[in-house]
């Protein structure tokens, strides 16, 4: 049994919005742009066309108030208050020497109707929005583990997976596709040494 801390994602670039969009939703790189840049011409969201996945302190002090107004949309209101009240002085988010010409993908504080948005900017702006809640929760702890079965005297099985011990950030956000399930990153249920169970079949 390992437990491990799984630190919240860093904020969106345009290039790992564009990989995180695809693997969910199987939007191209094109349609995520296309999003981002009506998402910001609408003044919803920051400039798209960045490398940068950090800010600077300046947008970190905006994110209170941001934050506040996105709490009253109804998708988002069951994760306030935050655990984390600020991420300023946060290394993984706040970093001006990792900024280039521009910042980070971070909503602003007009916020939309959420109804007014097409499919693609609702999905996009959810993910963005998400990334910047999930920054001001803690770490998920996970419990990497392996679990023995043995059948009578004749058979036993070795099954890894995880646990996850403390949901942290993971409350927020996906960053997973649902319908990839590793052998090896299997949910795993709560069991004790000596619990007993019913085998359904056993094959060999």
């Amino acid at each position: 049994i390992e437990d491990k801390e799984v630190m919240p994602p860093h904020f969106f670039s345009l290039s790992s919005l564009q990989i995180l969009a695809n693997k969910l939703y199987k939007m191209s790189p094109d349609q995520v742009l296309d999003a981002c840049q009506s998402l910001y011409d609408k003044g919803h969201q920051s400039y798209p066309r960045t490398d940068s996945d950090r800010v600077t302190e300046e947008e970190a002090k905006e994110f209170p108030r941001i934050l506040d107004r996105i709490s009253r949309l109804v998708p988002y209101a069951q994760y306030f208050p935050t655990p984390i009240q600020t991420v300023l002085g946060n290394k993984r988010y706040v970093d001006p020497s990792r900024v280039s010409d521009h910042y980070a993908i971070i909503p602003t504080d007009q916020v939309p109707d959420l109804n007014s948005l097409s499919e693609h900017e609702r999905l996009i702006y959810d993910l963005v929005v998400r990334s910047v809640i999930a920054a001001h929760y803690d770490a998920a702890i996970i419990r990497h583990t392996t679990i023995l079965t043995y059948i009578a005297d004749q058979f036993s099985f070795s099954t890894k997976g995880k646990q996850i011990v403390h949901e942290g950030w993971k409350a927020v956000m996906q960053t997973e596709d649902p319908d990839e399930k590793q052998e090896n990153e299997q949910l795993l249920p709560e069991v004790h040494i000596g619990e007993e169970g019913i085998a359904s079949s056993c094959e060999v």
